[in-house]
């Protein structure tokens, strides 16, 4: 009778264990998906893109309703450095599309700042730089 108390004592703490386990994991996945950039995402608002820059700073591409903001994030503050359009967006990824190399988050950013300052020959020189870097061995 003893012996057989024991094994239903092992075998009702085995199957807590387990269950305390299952749920440890299934929260554990709830809340990964829900913190997780491309998870942090509501009705209006989505990250589409990150950067880090340095250990406390990054740069983020969010759509907000139909407008693509660039924000600049620091541990105090968030900074809005451009906007941008769908336009220069899908521009980007078919330029990147078209090179048969997906395009980074630095070019882009480059490219969208020289083309927003007006300076059309950098975009054309850093396009031949990239092109040049491709055909050496």
């Amino acid at each position: 009778m003893e012996g057989i108390k024991l094994v239903f004592q092992l075998v009702f703490g085995l199957a807590l264990f387990v269950g305390i386990l299952y749920l440890s994991y299934a929260a554990t996945k709830h809340l990964a998906m829900r913190l997780s950039p491309d998870g942090r995402s509501g009705k209006n608002m989505k990250i589409i893109e990150s950067l880090a820059i340095s250990k406390d700073s990054c740069l983020l591409i969010v759509k907000a309703g139909e407008k693509y903001l660039l924000l600049g994030k620091t541990t105090g503050s968030i900074s809005l450095v451009s906007e941008l359009t769908a336009e220069e967006i899908s521009s980007a990824q078919e330029k990147s599309s078209q090179s048969g190399q997906q395009m980074s988050f630095a070019e882009a950013l480059k490219i969208n700042i020289a083309k927003r300052m007006g300076k059309e020959d950098k975009i054309n020189s850093f396009e031949e730089d990239k092109n040049d870097k491709k055909e050496k061995p």
